[in-house]
């Protein structure tokens, strides 16, 4: 966008605002703002930055709990995972640059979250990753899923961090609008805590990292902020608003970030994402009720042609805003430069509230921060709320099926990704969604984290908010199958365009959902993010609620057991179960469920794994086998299960079980207390599993 067209007082249109939004701003300011300012107002009042659509909403979400050390409105959320741990926790999406450009739009999600970490001083040890596409049978869905698993592949992989599970999924509601949402999880000591904020009047503001450039130029908003061309339309355009990545670069950003915090030279620490420098440093100062003076002529540029107003919204991959204490400077230039990595002041912090912006003797931004972040419009769009089940009735079984990965297709994914790097990694059960929960070990003891994430879309194609719930619940059996703690969740919902009352609904009944569902079942949830847009010329995607989860195991041996022969086979479930219960009920049964399992497995009574949306046939052939891909033994179960049509059905909220004999009494006085039903299935026989006929 040339600087002339926004010379027209109509630029509003240009920058993603609309005439009220204007307005507001001529209201705010008592005056017009110049181009430069223009399009800062265009980036952080995008939906993208403000969610101005969904604010509202989203304080209806629990977020306090005794393991809660820092909840929504930081980079990551931050739980006290014990023994003088704390981590990190992080999802987003990246939804429309995948559409665009599935290559880059995946490995800079990556490469994004990663950063949202890091802000908070904790080290990133893992990856997981949730990949939405239609189905494989239309080419350019190959095509995306492709791109996108080589963009997380190789970013990950390049750069450290283990990629140790998540989901894929096929549905025909994703042909158009691929979604690709990531968690990631760091650690960090309690004391290694730093805040996103621009703390401190006087201290000199830097920008550490990659030189900027011209990539990513109105990302957050006017590509993620707004619907999406249908593909045969011409997509190709909105390339240059895709950010390119550099997974090098990251690393030495994350090295030198560490080593700059352990050294006590942060005082404030931020991402530079979606937003570039004047969101960064605009958010920064507004945590901390402060301003920011930047001088753009002191900022790294790749191409020296570039103006103010590029230097300020460019999203330039693998850059951090690092805020230092004064008079430390030349410890902040020789640490960095001992990793390699570029720090360059580009200004201080003031007290004034503004922020402000020199380039070549002339101040081209001069802007209150609260209008650019507090003062940002709020809607209250109209809703359309669905009655519960009144759409679409679920797809049978064997549509689900199909929907589902085959293990040929998992193979080949798990190969693209580095699942052991780093050496935490006790178990990564790869993608599919059911295969269990990641366990990670806690350095220096027996305890772990166990990490999930799920999404249950179909169910909310017929009630968002039954969906939402379920998809929290989905979230948490892994960890329950573990034995694990449930310390805390983020989640990512996915919509269409929230100008459409029908859709602003279903967003409503999704944050509903997890509120509700967090509830019951007693976990915070400690950040999440919104993508609305999903939304191409021919359709918008499912209301798709994707949901991590965190837990601590206390003994990872005891975690990591696998079924023997002679071990008994049973199924744990509710006494009665159903989604004609309802949300409330479902969530009551849901909880004793939980409950009773983690028990069972805590006090050693017990192996479980749940029986998730691939049912319990390919539930126990991928426990047999320890992997995705089922050894003869497996295969063979897998036979004999596919004959029990009930053993072998699609409902999930159940566990199976392997119970040694002599304490199957035990098991079945816990589990009776609890209201709970065991269903005997069978024993476990040495090379194959024996199966009542």
């Amino acid at each position: 966008m040339s600087t002339a067209g926004l010379l027209r007082e109509e630029g509003w249109e240009q920058v993603g605002l609309t005439r009220g939004e204007y307005r507001r701003i001529l209201r705010l300011l008592g005056r017009r703002p110049n181009p430069v300012e223009l399009g800062v107002f265009g980036l952080l009042w995008s939906e993208h930055c403000s969610y101005k659509s969904s604010r509202a909403w989203l304080g209806r979400l629990p977020s306090r709990g005794p393991r809660v050390v820092q909840g929504p409105g930081e980079n990551a959320g931050v739980l006290d995972a014990g023994d003088g741990w704390w981590v990190a926790v992080r999802i987003e999406s990246h939804n429309h640059p995948t559409a665009v450009d599935p290559y880059q739009g995946a490995a800079t999600g990556v490469g994004g979250i990663l950063r949202d970490v890091l802000a908070t001083g904790a080290r990133p040890v893992a990856l997981l990753d949730s990949l939405r596409t239609g189905p494989l049978e239309e080419g350019r869905s190959a095509r995306l899923l492709d791109g996108m698993v080589r963009g997380v592949g190789d970013y990950g992989n390049s750069v450290g961090v283990p990629t140790v599970g998540g989901e894929l999924v096929f549905h025909p509601g994703y042909a158009d609008n691929p979604l690709l949402n990531v968690m990631c999880v760091g650690l960090l000591r309690p004391e290694g805590l730093v805040a996103a904020r621009a703390a401190g009047v006087g201290n000199p503001v830097w920008l550490l990292g990659s030189a900027t450039g011209r990539d990513g130029l109105h990302g957050a908003s006017l590509l993620a902020s707004r619907t999406l061309s249908a593909p045969e339309q011409g997509q190709a355009s909105l390339r240059p608003a895709v950010q390119v990545g550099d997974p090098f670069a990251g690393k030495v950003l994350i090295e030198g970030c560490l080593a700059l915090a352990e050294a006590g030279l942060v005082a404030g620490l931020n991402d530079l994402g979606a937003g570039g420098l004047a969101a960064s440093a605009a958010e920064a100062a507004a945590r901390a009720g402060t301003g920011i003076l930047l001088d753009l002529d002191r900022v790294p540029l790749r191409d020296p042609s570039l103006e103010p107003y590029e230097i300020l919204l460019s999203e330039t991959q693998e850059r951090m805003l690092l805020v230092s204490p004064a008079g430390r400077e030349a410890e902040v230039i020789a640490l960095a430069g001992r990793y390699g990595l570029s720090a360059r002041p580009v200004g201080r912090v003031t007290g004034d509230g503004r922020l402000v912006a020199r380039w070549r003797g002339e101040v081209v931004v001069d802007l209150p921060v609260e209008a650019l972040t507090r003062r940002a419009p709020r809607y209250r769009r109209r809703t359309v709320r669905r009655r519960r089940g009144e759409a679409a009735a679920p797809a049978p079984a064997a549509e689900r099926r199909r929907r589902l990965p085959g293990d040929e297709r998992l193979r080949w994914l798990y190969e693209q990704y580095d699942r052991q790097v780093g050496h935490l990694t006790a178990r990564a059960p790869g993608f599919g969604g059911d295969q269990g929960a990641a366990l990670l070990r806690l350095p220096g003891g027996r305890a772990g984290l166990a990490l999930a994430m799920a999404g249950r879309e179909e169910a909310c194609e017929r009630d968002p908010l039954l969906g939402a719930a379920l998809s929290v619940a989905a979230a948490l059996r892994p960890l329950a199958a573990l034995g694990a703690e449930p310390l805390g969740l983020v989640d990512a919902l996915n919509l269409a365009s929230p100008e459409r009352p029908e859709v602003m609904g279903d967003f409503v009944d999704l944050v509903e959902g997890v509120a509700l569902a967090a509830r019951r079942l007693g976990v915070p949830v400690v950040g999440g993010n919104v993508s609305f847009y999903n939304e191409s010329g021919r359709s918008g995607v499912v209301p798709t609620p994707v949901v991590g989860a965190v837990g601590r195991v206390d003994d990872l041996e005891r975690a990591l057991g696998r079924p023997a022969a002679g071990c008994r086979l049973l199924l744990l479930e509710a006494a009665a179960a159903g989604p004609e219960a309802g949300p409330e009920r479902l969530l009551e049964w849901e909880r004793e469920l939980q409950a009773g399992c983690r028990q069972l497995v805590a006090r050693g009574l017990a192996l479980a794994a749940h029986v998730g949306r691939a049912g319990p046939t390919a539930t126990l052939a991928r426990w047999l086998a320890g992997e995705a891909r089922p050894d003869r033994a497996a295969a063979e179960a897998l036979r004999l299960l596919e004959e029990e049509g009930e053993a072998g059905s699609w409902e999930e909220g159940r566990f199976l079980l392997a119970v040694e004999a002599d304490r199957l009494a035990e098991v079945e006085e816990e589990t009776a207390s609890r209201g709970l039903r065991l269903r005997p299935l069978g024993a476990l026989e040495e090379g194959t599993a024996a199966w009542p006929s």
